[in-house]
């Protein structure tokens, strides 16, 4: 399941790529999730 996650994230990074704001927002998106992510492991 982490690796389909990981592979629609990068699907719409590469068709948002053009738009900059949008591309901020996905590595927020996705750094928040990695954050939260590594809390529940510990």
């Amino acid at each position: 399941k982490r690796f389909y996650l990981l592979q629609l994230l990068l699907s719409s990074y590469f068709k948002l790529k053009s738009t900059k704001v949008t591309y901020k927002i996905i590595i927020f998106i996705f750094y928040s999730f990695f954050v939260r992510y590594l809390n529940i492991l510990k």
